[in-house]
């Protein structure tokens, strides 16, 4: 698996994160400590790019739902978008009941534009 944090200095501070591969449980504990280094940075809203992420296990889909909850609670508004999410980790989320919890864009300039972050 391979994560790439890009921060982008604009306001409010925003974070691409790609990822690519599996995710499985230890792919998942690098995933935790990507958003930790970003929540250290400062970053308000972040964008997690799966375009290219073929399988999430169970505590990958954890981590997002607690990451996605705990930024709403302290933004008071969405600050975490996916983009990219295939069509069988959505179902994932939808049979669970999780996929309201997440705001999903099919760019990441469509991301950037619905949490209200300029592009560049």
């Amino acid at each position: 698996m391979e994560i790439n944090l890009e921060t982008k200095n604009v306001t409010p501070k925003a974070a691409v994160i790609t990822i690519k591969g599996y995710v499985q449980t230890k792919e998942a504990r690098e995933l935790h400590r990507t958003l930790s280094e970003a929540d250290k940075q400062e970053v308000k809203r972040v964008i997690l790019d799966f375009a290219d992420v073929a399988y999430a296990s169970s505590a990958a889909l954890g981590l997002l739902v607690t990451y996605t909850n705990r930024k709403k609670e302290e933004e008071g508004a969405d600050a975490v978008a996916i983009v990219g999410l295939s069509t069988s980790i959505r179902n994932v989320l939808d049979t669970l009941g999780l996929l309201p919890l997440f705001l999903l864009c099919d760019s990441v300039e469509d991301a950037f534009e619905k949490l209200g972050v300029p592009a560049t």
